[in-house]
């Protein structure tokens, strides 16, 4: 049984206990004692003939009806439901005795029939059962809304999900193939140097693809994937690069998106490069402060506009816009992302509250 399904009975259920109990508690607090046994038999009918309703305004629902299809449908039985739970509680109390069953002598059974029908709505029988119905189909309308705002969100959440992913999953082929082409370099020059940067390489691809499945990581080891990656960097660009790391030991267990900070410091890095005075320098600090997460990655350099366009953040807007997307999905109102530059250094600010 699907979980739509079994909150759908548990609803139903829910209604009839609460709805019938809460009208039996009125019949009988407006009976002045003469509750039981006969308002306590009718409504036992009149429950009963609910039961046999839901069927049928269920096979209605499933065909998707206009609302004058349902509205006739709601007459129509509603009706039809009054006059037969003033039948069956004539018969019922004829035979425990209760009262005799009005049999008609010089009349005939149609017209008695009909005085009978006459009588149900008299005593606004219909109004209970139109009242029911009516709060059967709203409920299902309810229902129907609801599954399809749902099943929107899940096709957007989707959507996003492998969008994001597509985006996590990227790596920069011009730094996969670098990275091979200075450890080809080195292999002749410096074999263990060459090693230890294959293996950084390999750590860095191992921790892409062992988390790929894992949504969250800690800090500590978002934080061992981008010293394997600037470690290859720093072999690459050798003594232009300088890289410096402040990270709480507090901060190390908190989590996150996996590869979260890695296009940041990409960007870093290329961009870095383009307008530092070299060597660059990169700071990445992490810490934590009333229960909030701060990092800041700061780089040597500018935001170089070139055409009233900004080169670095047009080159980086898919990197960027990454960040922003996935901060938005696991930390929704509870986080805040800002670039800005001062005193010769581009900041990349983020802070995510517990």
């Amino acid at each position: 049984m699907s979980r739509n399904l079994t909150e759908n009975v548990s609803l139903f259920w829910t209604l009839q206990i609460v709805g019938w109990s809460g009208y039996m508690l009125d019949r009988y607090l407006s009976a002045e004692g003469h509750f039981f046994p006969v308002y306590f038999i009718y409504l036992i009918i009149a429950c009963a003939l609910t039961f046999a309703l839901r069927p049928i305004y269920k096979r209605v629902w499933r065909r998707k009806p206009s609302v004058v299809i349902i509205g006739l449908t709601i007459i129509v039985c509603s009706i039809t439901a009054a006059y037969l739970w003033l039948i069956f509680g004539e018969i019922i109390f004829a035979i425990v005795g209760i009262r005799t069953f009005p049999v008609p002598e010089k009349q005939s059974l149609i017209a008695y029939l009909s005085d009978t029908f006459l009588v149900s709505l008299q005593h606004h029988k219909p109004f209970l059962f139109l009242s029911w119905s009516a709060l059967y189909f709203g409920i299902k309308y309810w229902q129907s809304k609801r599954e399809e705002e749902e099943n929107k969100l899940k096709a957007e959440s989707l959507a996003q999900e492998a969008e994001l992913k597509m985006l996590r999953y990227q790596l920069n082929p011009h730094f996969l193939f670098n990275s091979l082409n200075s450890a080809s370099a080195l292999i002749a020059e410096n074999p263990p140097r060459a090693e230890k940067m294959l293996g950084e390489l390999s750590e860095f691809l191992r921790y892409s693809l062992a988390n790929s499945k894992t949504e969250m990581v800690t800090l500590k080891d978002e934080i061992e994937a981008l010293k394997n990656y600037l470690n290859i960097e720093q072999v690459r660009f050798e003594e232009k690069l300088q890289v410096n790391f402040d990270i709480a030991p507090e901060a190390e267990t908190f989590p996150l998106p996996n590869f979260l900070l890695h296009p940041v410091v990409e960007n870093a890095v290329k961009y870095g490069m383009q307008t530092s005075e070299l060597p660059l320098e990169i700071e990445i600090k992490a810490e934590i402060k009333n229960n909030t997460l701060f990092i800041e990655v700061s780089n040597s350099g500018k935001w170089n506009s070139s055409n009233g366009t900004n080169p670095q953040s047009n080159g980086t807007q898919v990197g960027i816009e990454n960040v922003r997307k996935r901060l938005e999905q696991f930390f929704p109102k509870r986080h805040r992302f800002e670039t800005s530059e001062r005193d010769g250094r581009v900041y990349v600010s983020l802070e995510i509250a517990k």
